[in-house]
């Protein structure tokens, strides 16, 4: 058994950030938390669209983290301007001016 003092202060669940940016047909996903860090880039297309729901298919697809599904569901929340990506969020969208 290993007792490493700063770990005892440490609790057992840790902060974890996913940040996902649509930009002109490409897309990039990170993910960071206490040990695991996740990032991916790719290209991306709305295939469906109904109403606030959105499928999109993700595809050339570089990057250290592995996703089983090529293809996302995103829901629109048009009046709190906040996304919800496969079941996670709310997201608070972010916009940057070159």
């Amino acid at each position: 058994m290993y007792d490493d003092p700063h770990l005892r202060i440490t609790t057992g669940e840790s902060e974890n950030i996913t940040e996902w940016t649509f930009d002109r047909d490409t897309f990039e996903y990170k993910s960071c938390c206490f040990n695991n860090n996740q990032h991916l880039v790719g290209r991306y297309e709305v295939i469906e669209s109904q109403g606030e729901i959105l499928t999109l298919h993700l595809s050339h697809i570089r990057g250290d983290a592995v996703f089983g599904r090529i293809e996302i569901q995103v829901v629109v929340n048009f009046e709190e301007d906040t996304l919800n990506i496969q079941g996670t969020g709310p997201y608070v969208r972010i916009i940057t001016v070159p």
